[in-house]
């Protein structure tokens, strides 16, 4: 990733984590609070993978009424709004180790 003034950029994404806006190649893309904070998590450390248990312990703070399931939604939620028809995806599952952004689209 590279920082563009307070802006994370990745490839075509940009966040803007003190307006909390995000856009793909300048367009704007409304995002849930959460799925903004799993983007935000995954760009501040684009090759780190971060298992289910992480995520839910950073961003839901080891809420014990909230389970995988949570994160698994969020992620396929992102997908959609983020990957481009016939693209890869911009966030990819490691089976067995968690989700990272897609090194292949830096």
């Amino acid at each position: 990733w590279t920082k563009k003034s307070d802006s994370l950029v990745f490839g075509p994404l940009e966040l803007e984590p003190l307006t909390r806006k995000v856009s793909l190649d300048g367009e704007e893309i409304k995002l849930l609070k959460k799925e903004f904070d799993v983007l935000e998590l995954l760009m501040r450390s684009p090759s780190e993978c971060f298992s289910t248990d992480a995520l839910l312990e950073k961003l839901w703070g080891g809420d014990t009424t909230v389970g995988s399931d949570a994160v698994f939604q969020c992620i396929r939620r992102l997908r959609r709004k983020l990957d481009q028809r016939g693209a890869k995806s911009l966030i990819v599952q490691e089976h067995g180790h968690g989700y990272r952004l897609n090194s292949n689209l830096q």
